[in-house]
C-alpha cells in the first residue's frame, strides 16, 4: 500500500458523488457507451456512415476548444499560475510551428497530437478516478500510484491496439507498421493487457467502501470500455472495434464536460475570478450554446477550408492536452485543508 497522509475529516460523510448519482452515470462513468457504440456501428454498418462526423463535430472536436476559453477567462488562476500557463502555451506553440516547418506539412503535427491524446485521455480517466477516491474518503489521502500507472498503462494499450488495425488509423505513417512489428497485432500481449483491469477491481473488492460507489462504477466502465476494444481486436471484428473508437472518443469528451460542470458548481461562490462571471454562474447554458457555436463552425469548416481546419483543430488539441495537464491537478482540485 502507498503512504497516505491524514486530512482533517468533514464533519458528515461526504457524497462520493460529484453531480449527483444519475449525472454521473451518465456523464462521468458514461454508462450509455453500448447504446452510442450500437448506433455508430448500426450507423456504419447499414447506413453509410456519417454518425461519426456528426458525433466528432458536436461532442468531440468542442471539448478541445472549450479549455482554451476556460483559460482565457479564468481571472484567477491567470492570477497565480500565468507565467507557467503562458511558458506552456508558449512552448506547445513552438512545438507545433517547429514540426509544421521542419516537415513541411501536417503529418509529424498530427501523428504527434494522436500520441498525445492516447496519454491524455489515459490521464484523464486515472485523474477522474482520483478524484472519486478523495470525494468518496477526505479523511485519506494517497498517491494513487498503483492505480494510476496501472490504468494508464491499460488506456495506452488498448489505444495502440486499435491502432495496430491499420486501415484507417494507419495509412499515413508508418508508425503502426511498427506497432504491429512488436506483435501488438498480433495480440500476443492481449492476455497481459487485460489482466490489468482485473487486478485493479480486484485491489478495489478488497478495500471496499459504500462511500466510494461512483468511484467503482466509474473505474468498472472505463475498464469495460477498454477491455471490449482490446477484445474485439483479438476477434479481428475490426468493423466493431472501429465503431467502439468513436464510442470511446464520446465517451472522453462528455467525461471531459460533466467533469467542468463539477469544477464550475464549486467555484461558482467566486465567479468574481472570471473575467466573465456569468460563465460560471450559468455554466450549463453556456456551454449548451458553446457546444452548438463550435459543432456548426466544426461542419463549416471541415467543408469549406479542411486543411486549414484541420492545422487550427491539431493546434487547440495540443494547447487543450498541455494545459489539462497543468490545470487538474489533485492538490489544486482537493486542496488539503479543504478536501
Amino acid at each position: 500500500m502507498s503512504k497516505t497522509a491524514a486530512v482533517p475529516a468533514q464533519t458528515s460523510a461526504p457524497s462520493g458523488w460529484l453531480l449527483g448519482p444519475a449525472a454521473d452515470l451518465a456523464l462521468i462513468a458514461n454508462l450509455t457507451w453500448p447504446l452510442v457504440f450500437a448506433l455508430v456501428w448500426a450507423n456504419r454498418r447499414w447506413l453509410h456512415g456519417g454518425l461519426e462526423l456528426f458525433l466528432t463535430s458536436v461532442v468531440g472536436t468542442p471539448h478541445r476548444w472549450v479549455t482554451l476559453g476556460l483559460v482565457a477567462n479564468d481571472r484567477e488562476r491567470l492570477r497565480g499560475a500565468g507565467v507557467k500557463l503562458a511558458w506552456v502555451g508558449a512552448l506547445t506553440l513552438a512545438a507545433y510551428a517547429g514540426t509544421w516547418l521542419a516537415t513541411g506539412g501536417l503529418a509529424l503535427a498530427v501523428l504527434v497530437a494522436f500520441l498525445w491524446n492516447v496519454w491524455h485521455v489515459a490521464a484523464q480517466h486515472a485523474g477522474i478516478a482520483r478524484v472519486y477516491a478523495v470525494r468518496g474518503r477526505p479523511e485519506v489521502r494517497s498517491s494513487g500510484a498503483f492505480e494510476k500507472y496501472v490504468l494508464r498503462a491499460f488506456v495506452v494499450y488498448a489505444y495502440l491496439r486499435m491502432a495496430s488495425l491499420g486501415g484507417a488509423f494507419g495509412a499515413w505513417t508508418g508508425l503502426f507498421a511498427g506497432i504491429q512489428r512488436v506483435s501488438l497485432s498480433g495480440g500476443f500481449w492481449d492476455w497481459l493487457a487485460l489482466a490489468a483491469p482485473l487486478a485493479l477491481l480486484a485491489r478495489e473488492a478488497a478495500d471496499y467502501d459504500p462511500r466510494l460507489l461512483a468511484r467503482y462504477v466509474h473505474l468498472g466502465s472505463v475498464c469495460a470500455l477498454y477491455s471490449a476494444l482490446i477484445v474485439l481486436c483479438a476477434l479481428h471484428l475490426n468493423d466493431y472495434a472501429l465503431a467502439l473508437a468513436v464510442s470511446i472518443g464520446v465517451f472522453h469528451a462528455v467525461e471531459y464536460y460533466g467533469f467542468l460542470t463539477w469544477s464550475m458548481g464549486r467555484r461558482v461562490a467566486t465567479r468574481a475570478n472570471f473575467f466573465a462571471p456569468w460563465v460560471a454562474a450559468r455554466w450549463a447554458p453556456a456551454l449548451v450554446v458553446f457546444l452548438a457555436l463550435m459543432a456548426g463552425a466544426s461542419l463549416t469548416a471541415a467543408a469549406l477550408v479542411p486543411l486549414a481546419w484541420v492545422a487550427a483543430n491539431t493546434l487547440a488539441s495540443m494547447l487543450h492536452y498541455a494545459y489539462d495537464g497543468v490545470l487538474w491537478k489533485i492538490p489544486a482540485v482537493f486542496p488539503a485543508r479543504a478536501a
